[in-house]
């Protein structure tokens, strides 16, 4: 059981950060054949999820949310719900992806609401920032800065490093697009300052070139 929770965990780390994407889809299968060969049945939900998330950052977009969504069905049948917040998150961001805008909103908003009921914030800010991309994406930027804002507000209030930096990298680039380019480079600036290392990760590369287009 240590090995499966360390090949299901393993890869959502590399998920969450963005650190080693190609290493992370081989950790999702990995646990996938381990668990079934073991018959580890508690870890089958989560790592089908992850098998299925896997398959969706490879363009597999219908089996991919197949898989995520029998997962977490699977998972309430047997009254898991470990990280139950994220895996909504990471299930509407896989619906943004596949261009189900709306059906990703819905488990944002089921996600929110399930923070406050089980008080489980790990994820809290990015559900806030992924809710603002998705709505940036159906065009209605007023509503996308207002839960920017809000994840940035919960990222710095939980000292939140990473979080903090995507939210406002999400919210320099709407500023930078809406030709704000000196109140994007002041809000992002000091937060990717703040890191000592990372910097071959992608939130971290991507930051530097907002930066350097900003100052351009």
């Amino acid at each position: 059981m240590t090995t499966a929770f360390a090949l299901i965990f393993g890869s959502t780390l590399c998920e969450f950060i963005r650190a080693d994407p190609l290493r992370g889809g081989h950790l999702f299968d990995e646990a996938l054949d381990y668990c079934v060969n073991k018959d580890l049945r508690t870890y089958f939900p989560w790592s089908r999820f992850y098998g299925g998330l896997s398959l969706v950052n490879r363009g597999q977009l219908d089996q991919g949310l197949e898989m995520m969504r029998g997962a977490m069905t699977a998972a309430k049948k047997i009254n898991t719900k470990l990280l139950w917040t994220p895996h909504l998150g990471s299930l509407a961001l896989a619906h943004a992806r596949a261009g189900q805008a709306e059906a990703a909103l819905d488990l944002l908003s089921e996600a929110l609401a399930a923070v406050e009921d089980m008080n489980e914030r790990v994820f809290e800010a990015e559900l806030h920032r992924i809710t603002g991309d998705t709505l940036l994406s159906m065009l209605r930027q007023g509503e996308a800065e207002v839960e920017f804002t809000r994840a940035l507000a919960v990222a710095r209030q939980q000292q939140a490093k990473s979080w903090e930096l995507r939210a406002a990298m999400s919210l320099a680039q709407l500023w930078r697009d809406q030709g704000k380019e000196r109140q994007a480079r002041e809000l992002l600036a000091p937060v990717y300052g703040w890191f000592t290392e990372g910097f071959d990760t992608l939130d971290l590369k991507e930051a530097k070139a907002l930066l350097d287009a900003s100052a351009s």
